[in-house]
């Protein structure tokens, strides 16, 4: 299974504003950029809420191998390099989103900036003495464990953020670091350079699209034991003369929910036979090789993407299934469901079918 949940809080610190906060912004940037003779940086920072994640692995609803994955989705990138790279690092030190917008004038200095972790207290970002294992800025910028460090290349492209943040997380939930989010930054010596490198950014929480930053945890749930039904791809059938149907889907599912979705592959051309009964009555099976994906069908956003790993189809005595968790979409929107499929000859077919649903709350 994959399951996405969107970051309770971000913003970006800008070093030319050392005070300024950006928590209400709809754009999270990573920038560097001249200003009067002297090259300044910004910096991301977001957090997300673990609780419910923690308590599902504990239940054992979630496994505790599952992956975990930070997705930051591009809006926007200008004068860039052809070739950079982004680094992310779990943060060392609490903050505060604020109610700033980089728009504001005067700027509104509640939440975190450059130098603040929370402007309207008082408490500075650490700048020297950082305890063992973490470090930061001279001047401010948030401050970072060294260790546990993430990192994206580009070349000749504008792309989105996808990184593997398992260490990280699995660190926060098991109490060795506390969860303060992550700090997304160029390299100190890409920020200590004199070049203006460009401007990156990203949708933000506030952005109100399907683009907000999430952390996706990935997992295997899948369970194979057909019993008594029948494969569908055997002797004569191929995987080009099948095609696949939803079982009593429903064309609205509640925000709540975890449905579990069954799937009914059939024969194009069965045999003609005698028989008491339809053909097309008997339950039958996909091969293990066989994956589901989830689209937003506005956007064309694959939000859950074809896993070999962890979007396998189940099978039980009533055939082929997987379950979904409803609270990882938005509401009021329509979302289509992909089938892959291969066979034991490593051919392979997607299966587009008309099946939508929209999520309600």
């Amino acid at each position: 299974m994959i399951y996405r949940i969107t970051s309770s809080m971000d913003a970006t610190i800008y070093g030319n504003n050392l005070s300024q906060n950006t928590g209400l912004d709809e754009i999270l940037e990573i920038r560097k950029y001249q200003k009067d003779s002297i090259f300044y940086s910004s910096r991301i920072l977001t957090k997300f809420d673990l609780s419910n994640i923690s308590a599902s692995i504990n239940d054992g609803t979630i496994s505790s191998s599952a992956s975990f994955y930070l997705n930051m989705y591009v809006t926007d990138a200008n004068e860039i390099p052809l070739d950079y790279k982004l680094y992310g690092h779990p943060v060392s030190e609490s903050w505060e989103m604020g109610i700033g917008k980089f728009s504001y004038s005067p700027a509104i200095t509640d939440g975190v900036s450059w130098k603040y972790k929370d402007t309207s207290s008082g408490s500075e970002w650490l700048t020297g003495s950082w305890a063992s294992g973490t470090t930061g800025s001279s001047a401010g910028g948030g401050t970072w464990y060294t260790a546990s460090v993430v990192s994206q290349s580009y070349s000749y492209q504008k792309a989105d953020l996808h990184l593997d943040v398992t260490a990280i997380v699995n660190n926060w939930l098991d109490n060795t670091i506390v969860n303060d989010g992550f700090i997304l930054k160029r390299s100190g010596s890409d920020e200590e350079s004199s070049s203006s490198l460009g401007s990156i950014k990203f949708f933000s929480k506030e952005s109100n699209t399907i683009f907000q930053p999430t952390l996706e945890v990935r997992w295997d749930d899948s369970s194979y034991e057909t019993g008594s039904v029948t494969p569908i791809i055997s002797g004569s059938t191929l995987i080009d003369d099948i095609n696949i149907t939803m079982r009593r889907m429903r064309p609205k599912y509640h925000l709540a929910g975890k449905p579990r979705f069954r799937i009914n592959p059939r024969e194009l051309y069965p045999t003609k036979t005698f028989a008491t009964s339809s053909a097309q009555m008997t339950i039958k099976y996909l091969p293990t090789s066989s994956y589901y994906s989830v689209i937003d069908t506005n956007s064309g956003l694959e939000l859950i993407p074809f896993d070999t790993d962890n979007t396998k189809m189940s099978c039980d005595e009533n055939g082929n299934y997987f379950d979904l968790w409803m609270d990882q979409f938005e509401p009021e929107r329509y979302y289509k469901i992909l089938f892959k499929v291969i066979d034991d000859e490593g051919y392979e077919r997607i299966f587009e079918n008309r099946y939508m649903f929209e999520v309600v709350e």
